[in-house]
Parts: C-alpha cells; structure tokens; sequence
C-alpha cells in the first residue's frame, strides 16, 4: 500500500510541473505508466534545479537513489514465486525460470520482510516531505 501512495504522489507532483507536460508525449494531463517513466521525468527535472536549488536538488539525487533500489526491490517481490522453508523459518522467492542459469532464490526471515516495509515507508515519506520544498 505504502508503494501505491507513493507512485500517486509522485504522479501529482510530476502532473503539477511543467516539465512533465514538456516531457510527456501525452499533453498537458500525462499518465506516466510506470514508476520508472516517473523516476526519469524527476531526473529530468533535477538537472534544472542544481543551479537554483543547490540544497534540494542534493536531497533529490540521494532520494532518487533510494528509490531506484526500492523499485528494484518491489519488482523481485512482485514478479518473484513465493515459497516457505519452514523448519528455517524463512519466506523464500524465487526470480526466474525453473531451471535457468539466471534464476535467484533469495530468502528472507520476516523481520528482513519488515525491514523492507520501514524501507518503503521510508522513501515514501522523504518524498512527501521533500516535494513540498521542491520548486
């Protein structure tokens, strides 16, 4: 729930700016699809603000940092299977096709679960509170 808020808030803030309707190839009411699209639009706008804005613009770079690692985060946990190994006690997912070189299998106690959960809450309200100072 914490990522969906904080993907809505960043499309109302991109909506807001009028590099995201210079950007868009979709007018002046852009529905950026991914969080992705919205992570490059706010790169986009951050090599404007370094000269005006030396202080945000430093704020924004260390939050787009962490939200890219937490887009990366979200598509292992969204796109993984999911298993247990419960004599280990722990939550397992697994990326890639059975069988493949490339497949990964990373574990996780629930307490790392809840961990990645104060993570998103995290980024989430650095945003919230940083879009306020952002020109």
């Amino acid at each position: 729930m914490t990522f969906s808020q904080l993907d809505s808030n960043l499309e109302v803030y991109l909506r807001n700016t009028e590099l995201a309707e210079r950007v868009s190839p979709e007018g002046a009411n852009p529905k950026l699809r991914s969080f992705k699209q919205k992570l490059d639009v706010l790169e986009e706008r951050l090599k404007g603000m370094n000269l005006g804005y030396p202080k945000e613009a430093a704020e924004l770079r260390i939050w787009l940092d962490k939200a890219e690692q937490l887009r990366g985060i979200r598509n292992e946990l969204v796109h993984g299977r999911w298993g247990l190994e419960a004599r280990q006690g722990f939550v397992v997912n697994i990326l890639g096709l059975p069988g493949s070189e490339s497949q990964k299998v990373k574990s996780y106690t629930l307490d790392g679960l809840g961990e990645l959960v104060a993570f998103t809450y995290e980024v989430s309200t650095t945003f919230w509170q940083l879009r306020r100072r952002l020109p």
